[in-house]
């Protein structure tokens, strides 16, 4: 039986915090961890680095920026930063788990890493604390997650109260673009939803963890595909902006539109210049 090999990755939060020393009972398949999880991390990573930027550039360029447009922007750039330290998991899973680029690099890819985390837990707060302070404003908080649920719990009951009460009235108030502010508040449960979905199976591992004391094999791939999912979200998410966003779409299109009238313009300059 041999010993799992030490992981630089994600020791903010070590899977192994309490049995680093420890064998497993099992081990995975080497095809797994040489083959098919670098594969599985090489798509999320290169998908998420081309959306994000596509995002970013998207936002830069438009001339209007909305406050959204500010917090999306801020979330991509998190995005970004959290894939930069991809391909030195792929790596060091290629690798059979050896990491070779030294101790002061493993501290510096492993911050970023906590770091994002917590970034995106806190624009994903900031952007709820939004929607809700277009009917009350918050002041205080103590963690990230269940103010967002009660932030839209408490968005979702006042809008159907509102909702009915000019239902009954037989008038809308013109001020309140409605269909704006519900294709606004989709987008962010959208983004809540796939930033949970995506984290919550590692953290419940780190728990898991706590109260086993051989894992098995089943436990090992798991852990292993837990990391995985917490990277999709960083991968999802820019496309998940321009599926639910029509203005994205449109800035994406006009955006998209120059760049061809440029490209056009230079040839003709440039065949102008040889004649």
């Amino acid at each position: 039986m041999n010993p799992l090999p030490s992981s630089c990755w994600n020791t903010s939060v070590e899977l192994l915090n309490k049995s680093l020393d420890k064998e497993f009972a099992y081990q995975a398949p080497s095809i797994v961890d040489a083959v098919i999880l670098p594969s599985m991390i090489g798509i999320i990573c290169s998908t998420g680095l081309v959306g994000n930027i596509l995002i970013v550039v998207t936002i830069i360029r438009s001339r209007k920026q909305t406050i959204p447009d500010i917090y999306i922007c801020n979330l991509a750039v998190a995005d970004l930063v959290h894939i930069t330290g991809m391909p030195f998991l792929i790596h060091q899973w290629a690798q059979g788990g050896q990491w070779i680029f030294g101790g002061p690099l493993c501290t510096i890819i492993t911050s970023l890493d906590t770091c994002n985390q917590f970034a995106c837990s806190a624009i994903m707060t900031v952007m709820s604390m939004d929607r809700y302070t277009l009917y009350l404003t918050i002041t205080t908080f103590l963690f990230p997650l269940p103010l967002i649920l009660m932030c839209y719990i408490l968005i979702l009951c006042y809008t159907w109260e509102l909702y009915q009460q000019n239902k009954d009235a037989g008038c809308y108030n013109p001020n309140v673009p409605r269909q704006r502010v519900m294709k606004l508040t989709k987008m962010v449960l959208v983004l809540v939803a796939v930033f949970i979905l995506s984290a919550a199976p590692y953290h419940v591992i780190q728990l898991v963890n706590l109260q086993i004391e051989q894992p098995t094999l089943v436990f090992y791939v798991g852990y292993y595909l837990s990391i995985c999912l917490s990277y999709t979200s960083s991968s999802i998410n820019p496309f998940l902006y321009i599926l639910l966003s029509g203005n994205f779409r449109k800035r994406l299109l006009q955006i998209q539109r120059k760049m061809t009238e440029r490209k056009i313009n230079n040839m003709e300059n440039t065949l102008n210049s040889n004649f």
